[in-house]
């Protein structure tokens, strides 16, 4: 008999800006991020991504 290997179940959401609050950012709940930073393509302000 084979073991089937079991799968996390995977949940998308939008990080969103924190100063205008477009999305930003797709991400999912096995992502794992520090010290990365994006530049929000509405407002032009720069924030850190802390997932």
């Amino acid at each position: 008999m084979i073991k089937k290997i079991e799968k996390p179940p995977l949940l998308r959401k939008w990080y969103r800006c924190p100063h205008c609050g477009k999305n930003a950012v797709l991400y999912d709940n096995t992502a794992h991020s520090n010290g990365v930073y994006v530049k929000c393509k509405e407002c032009r302000k720069e924030f850190e991504i802390r997932i």
